[in-house]
């Protein structure tokens, strides 16, 4: 879900396929090896530069012997190209699923 600091402004429905996506924090939580976490992100439209705040829900199942996490680390920038153009409110509410991971 998108978050706006601001009032959103018409400049943020400019739709574009080229975006910038950074790790901010995250906090976490399992109970018997199925656990959760929330994840906030600086989602980037390249075209305009503007940015706003992604919160990111997920659902894991692992083997980790700690039943709360988190994060306080940002990343930098990956930058991505959608299949279709979008816009900030494109991102809400949609599933997605992980096509690549590190161990």
């Amino acid at each position: 879900m998108t978050h706006y600091k601001m009032p959103k402004q018409p400049i943020d429905d400019v739709k574009s396929d080229e975006w910038g996506l950074a790790a901010l924090k995250s906090v976490g939580a399992s109970v018997r090896d199925v656990g959760g976490n929330i994840r906030l992100y600086d989602l980037i439209n390249m075209k305009t530069r503007r940015a706003h705040r992604m919160a990111i829900l997920d659902v894991s199942v692992s083997k980790s012997p700690v039943p709360i996490s988190g994060s306080i680390l940002a990343s930098g920038y990956t930058y991505f190209n959608t299949l279709r153009i979008a816009n900030f409110p494109d991102f809400d509410d949609k599933a997605s699923s992980v096509i690549s991971a590190s161990l």
